[in-house]
Formats: structure tokens, C-alpha cells, sequence
């Protein structure tokens, strides 16, 4: 299966930071450790830190980049078109739980309905 298969060549020339890092024989980043926040930046930039959801501003501090397609195999790559910025509401709503690893949850902002008076 070439989907997965590394392409040296291509892998080389991206100088990547962390070597786990890779692309793939179909063109694809899979990224790792320090080759991950460039590629956050840049998704937080197209985005403007826009959910993609509802549409509410979260900084770099609270936002979340989300996998379009995710999963464990090849099709959870870290290709632009496979990334968009998530509020943390959002993001969990789309998958039913928090991020795994143990991460906490980061605050998410109120919208006006839900803040308490």
C-alpha cells in the first residue's frame, strides 16, 4: 500500500525538526513533536481562529486544531486540507469525550445564554 509508504526523497527535503516526521509516497505530512506547531500556526491563521463550527474566536491558548478525518491509520494526516481550528465545545462535541493522553479540558468562552446572573 503506497498510501502510507514514505517518501525519503520528499521527507529529506522538508528538513523536518522532529524525525519522526514524514511525507508520505501520496503526498501526505504526518507530523510529529516539534513539526506540529507550524503547521497549528498555520491552520490558526487560515482560520482566523474561527471555529469552524459556530464560528466563535478562541486564541492560540484555548483553540484546537481538529483532524477532519482522524482516526489511527494514513487518513489521519496533518495535510492542510485535513485540518480546521475548533472551539473546545465544539471539538468535543464532535468526538463525545475530551482529548485523550489525560489532557484537562481548556476553558471554552460563554456565549451569552449561558453566563450567569
Amino acid at each position: 500500500m503506497l498510501v502510507n509508504r514514505i517518501d525519503r526523497d520528499s521527507t529529506k527535503l522538508r528538513k523536518f525538526r522532529d524525525r519522526r516526521s514524514k511525507v508520505s509516497l501520496a503526498g501526505h505530512d504526518y507530523l510529529f513533536g516539534r513539526d506540529v506547531e507550524p503547521r497549528r500556526r498555520e491552520v490558526f491563521e487560515r482560520e482566523s481562529g474561527r471555529c469552524w463550527n459556530c464560528g466563535a474566536y478562541y486564541g492560540w491558548d484555548y483553540g484546537h486544531m481538529d483532524h477532519i478525518i482522524g482516526g489511527r491509520g494514513p487518513q489521519r494526516c496533518w495535510c492542510l486540507h485535513n485540518l480546521r481550528w475548533s472551539c473546545p465545545k465544539c471539538h468535543v462535541a464532535k468526538h463525545g469525550r475530551y482529548p485523550r493522553f489525560g489532557e484537562k479540558p481548556k476553558p471554552w468562552k460563554l456565549t451569552e445564554q449561558e453566563i450567569p446572573f
